[in-house]
C-alpha cells in the first residue's frame, strides 16, 4: 500500500512540474515583451473618440466619382496625380490632395486573415484562430469597436495563472495592433445615413465609411484647408452605391 502511494505522489508530481514547465515554456513562447510598450501605449492612447460626425446625405448637382463613392465635385481646381487629386497652387511643403479608395479590406478583416503581412511587421508565434477568440469574447464587431477596446486596454503582463488560451489571444491580437494600427491623436465616429470612423493625424484626415462589411477611405491631406467643418459639410454630399 506504501508503494502504491509513493507511486501515486511521483506520478503527482511529476505532472505538477510538467505543468508548471509547459506554462513557463508559454510564458516565454508568448513573452509580452516582444510587444513594443511605449509603441502600445502611444497607439492606444490616440484611441480616443471626441465628438460624433452625423452624416445626412443631401444630394447634389456634380459629383466625382470612384470606386462605387460619390461626393460632391469641390476638385475643379486640382489635378490628379497618382491617384491623388492635388490642388494645383499647392507645393511640397504645404500640400493639399485628397484621395478616396474602396471597397477594401477593414482592420478586422486583417485581424482575421489567415496568412497576412502588415507592414513588413513580423506576425510570431500567432494563430487567426487565437485573434478571432479574442474578437468573439470581448464582442468586437467591427473596427469602432476594435479600437474602443484597446484605448481601455493595459499593456499585457502574464504569470503562471494566465490560461494558455488568454495568451494566445492577447499576445496575437495586441502584437498585430501594434503592428496595423497607424498613430492618430484621436477619432471621431461617424453615424447617421452611415456608420464609420474619422482617424485625425497630425495633417491628415483618413475617413473611413463601413458598408457591407468593407472600407470606404476618403483621405485629405492639409488640416489647413481641409478643416473639420469643411469636411463634415462635404461628407454630408457622401453616396456608397
Amino acid at each position: 500500500m506504501k508503494k502504491r502511494y509513493i507511486i501515486l505522489i511521483g506520478v503527482l508530481v511529476i505532472l505538477i512540474l510538467g505543468y508548471i514547465g509547459f506554462k513557463c515554456f508559454c510564458l516565454y513562447y508568448y513573452n509580452p515583451k516582444q510587444i513594443n510598450k511605449n509603441d502600445f501605449e502611444k497607439l492606444k492612447s490616440g484611441l480616443v473618440f471626441k465628438e460624433d460626425v452625423v452624416i445626412n446625405t443631401k444630394s447634389v448637382t456634380e459629383y466625382l466619382e470612384k470606386d462605387n463613392i460619390k461626393i460632391r465635385n469641390d476638385f475643379q481646381d486640382f489635378t490628379l496625380k497618382e491617384n491623388w487629386y492635388v490642388l494645383n497652387n499647392s507645393n511640397k511643403d504645404n500640400k493639399v490632395a485628397f484621395t478616396m479608395n474602396g471597397p477594401t479590406e477593414t482592420y478586422l478583416d486583417y485581424l482575421k486573415a489567415e496568412d497576412i503581412t502588415v507592414y513588413n511587421g513580423s506576425l510570431k508565434n500567432t494563430k487567426v484562430k487565437d485573434r478571432i477568440r479574442f474578437l468573439e469574447n470581448n464582442n468586437i464587431k467591427n473596427d469602432i469597436d476594435f479600437f474602443k477596446f484597446m484605448n481601455k486596454q493595459k499593456y499585457p503582463a502574464f504569470n503562471i495563472l494566465t490560461s494558455v488560451k488568454e495568451m494566445r489571444s492577447v499576445y496575437s491580437t495586441y502584437l498585430m495592433f501594434n503592428i496595423m494600427v497607424p498613430s492618430v491623436n484621436y477619432i471621431n465616429e461617424i453615424k447617421g445615413d452611415y456608420i464609420g470612423y474619422i482617424l485625425n493625424l497630425n495633417n491628415i484626415k483618413e475617413v473611413s465609411i463601413l458598408k457591407n462589411k468593407k472600407r470606404y477611405i476618403l483621405t485629405f491631406l492639409g488640416n489647413d484647408y481641409f478643416t473639420d467643418d469643411y469636411v463634415r459639410k462635404l461628407l454630408n454630399t457622401i453616396i456608397i452605391e
